[in-house]
């Protein structure tokens, strides 16, 4: 098997590359044999480049991919990984949300250097994977106010001044003076769901957003996304609403969050020519027509192996 470390050195408070290296060298100098490779990340999309680049070689055996990094790396090589049979991804978390992975007990929510040799160690498993318009993501898609406020919180981290919660904090209070409810055309497995919605999130694991859980059941093995609906409601209603619907707390807004399994989902946008922002483990789209389906045991994902 070959090992490819992908590194996103602007992950974390620290370049974790360094770090990488010396545990690589250091687990595999009795093992001059096998295939390893380390590799820096420059720029956005380059994770899923450096993957793709590696599958495009076509060398015999299989690949397993770390990325090391935050939420984004991971859907990078997520992204360039699922489908392929012979591509491993385990995640070697130095971001500061590490979402997906806080749904498996083996895996810590930091990195460390004994994980590495757990991690090449581990074992993979079929999981999962979402399709959104033909782009593989682990974890999650939004459409609504939170892919809104997601969209514009990366732009604010390019202003000098403004960074880390502050970003949120301006991106939150600016969406918040826009128009919050949208009126897209929504079906989930052929059914219609009217009326207007504040967002929509389909989970395939359970977590987000470093710590939202609206779906507190969905699991990334039982072949379906856990979809939850959120209606539209005014302005001073929306902290009520949203801090229930981070705990997973459906029971106590019933009438205005509807969660719905499902295998396919279609958002489309209530104004031809006016595509609206999506937001899937961290990366960003738009779309008029957004098609989100479960793409079942697409992902062969890693465990580390027991302490």
């Amino acid at each position: 098997m070959d090992h490819l470390f992908v590194v996103n050195p602007a992950s974390g408070r620290e370049n974790a590359a360094p770090a990488v290296r010396a545990a690589v060298s250091a687990y595999f100098a009795a093992r001059p044999g096998e295939s390893r490779e380390v590799a820096e990340t420059r720029c956005k999309g380059h994770a899923a480049a450096l993957v793709a680049e590696r599958v495009r070689a076509g060398r015999p055996g299989d690949l397993r991919v770390y990325a090391c990094g935050g939420d984004g790396t991971l859907s990078e090589v997520v992204s360039a990984a699922a489908g392929r049979p012979n591509v491993e991804v385990a995640c070697y978390p130095c971001g500061t949300g590490n979402d997906f992975i806080r749904i498996f007990p083996e895996y810590p929510r930091t990195a460390s250097p004994e994980l590495l040799p757990r991690l090449i160690e581990g074992v993979s498993r079929p999981l999962d994977a979402i399709r959104l318009n033909g782009v593989y993501a682990a974890n999650v898609c939004c459409v609504g106010l939170d892919a809104n406020v997601g969209v514009d919180m990366l732009r604010f981290k390019r202003l000098p001044v403004v960074g880390g919660r502050m970003s949120y904090i301006s991106s939150l209070a600016v969406n918040m003076l826009k128009r919050v409810k949208m009126g897209h055309r929504v079906e989930i497995d052929g059914a219609v769901y009217g009326g207007t919605h504040l967002l929509i999130s389909a989970m395939n694991g359970q977590f987000y957003g470093g710590g939202f859980r609206p779906a507190k059941d969905s699991r990334p093995d039982d072949g379906l996304l856990d979809i939850v609906l959120v209606k539209g409601v005014s302005r001073l209603r929306i902290p009520f609403l949203i801090r229930h619907y981070a705990k997973g707390e459906l029971e106590k807004i019933a009438s205005l969050a509807e969660l719905v399994r499902g295998k396919r989902l279609v958002v489309e946008s209530e104004s031809p020519g006016k595509p609206f922002a999506l937001i899937y483990d961290g990366e960003t789209m738009s779309a008029e027509r957004a098609e989100i389906e479960i793409a079942p045991g697409a992902l062969r994902f890693v465990t580390p192996r027991a302490e």
